[in-house]
């Protein structure tokens, strides 16, 4: 089923799970999306989230390096804005005025290793696809929420 997230064919509380990945940083009004989330969400179910945090660190990695700078862009330019991309405050805030105040928020972090620098040379010379890059490019848990960031959220139990 194909849908905007800012108006969700479900009716309220019918999802004990909501997950949005590579998502949030791409819609135009992130508050509405959360109310969304929120209201198809049963008391106690949980949503699942990343995203990409708006700091100068994430505009020169995600913006400069993966999209602009043809000597290492992997993505189509103009892929990702960087002011649409959520602070974790912002995001906390909106989370909170919509049901969801329970928020666990952890970093996403690239593992560098050889084999994903092999893999990231690789795709740029095109001889893998972007799926294969991303079997091989394995991302960690971490305290840095500087470039991206994960989370989940719980819906309280008073609806």
């Amino acid at each position: 089923m194909q849908a905007s997230a800012e108006s969700l064919p479900f009716d309220g509380q019918e999802f004990d799970v909501v997950c949005c990945c590579d998502v949030l940083e791409h819609v135009d009004d992130l508050e509405l999306v959360v109310a969304e989330i929120s209201r198809v969400l049963k008391p106690g179910g949980v949503f699942l989230f990343d995203t990409i945090n708006r700091t100068i660190t994430s505009k020169l990695v995600a913006i400069k390096l993966a999209q602009d700078w043809w000597p290492t862009r992997l993505i189509p330019r103009d892929v990702h804005v960087w002011e649409k991309f959520i602070r974790p405050a912002e995001l906390m805030k909106f989370l909170e005025r919509h049901g969801l105040p329970n928020c666990e928020l952890a970093g996403l972090s690239p593992t560098m290793s050889v084999v994903a620098i092999a893999a990231l040379a690789q795709k740029k010379l095109g001889r893998i696809s972007f799926a294969e890059l991303g079997s091989k490019l394995k991302l960690r848990q971490s305290a840095n929420l500087s470039i991206a960031y994960m989370g989940f959220a719980v819906r309280s139990l008073r609806a």
